[in-house]
């Protein structure tokens, strides 16, 4: 009786994980990674203001939702 109570734990608990495994949504983009092209302030600046807007620019559009 125990080994028929194991067993039927053991396949609701796999099939619990088969069935709430998410699919992979990973979509691959071809193509370089973004680089930075342009930055304020730059790496070596010194004395800068603690209200200092920080700036990056890339060389392709970013998607800000990602």
């Amino acid at each position: 009786m125990k080994q028929k109570n194991v067993l039927v734990t053991i396949a609701i608990v796999l099939a619990t994980l088969i069935i709430c495994c998410a699919e992979d949504d990973f979509q691959e983009t071809a193509g370089m990674c973004p680089m930075i092209i342009d930055k304020n302030p730059d790496k070596a600046a010194t004395n800068i203001p603690l209200n200092q807007v920080i700036t990056v620019t890339f060389n392709e559009e970013m998607n800000p939702s990602i």
